[in-house]
């Protein structure tokens, strides 16, 4: 379960990253 929140984590952050990206 920790390992999958880590990547469930990361993959969350990238995708914000990028929408942010993409919004401006």
């Amino acid at each position: 379960m920790l390992i999958f929140d880590a990547a469930s984590t990361l993959y969350i952050a990238q995708a914000g990253s990028i929408m942010r990206r993409n919004f401006e």
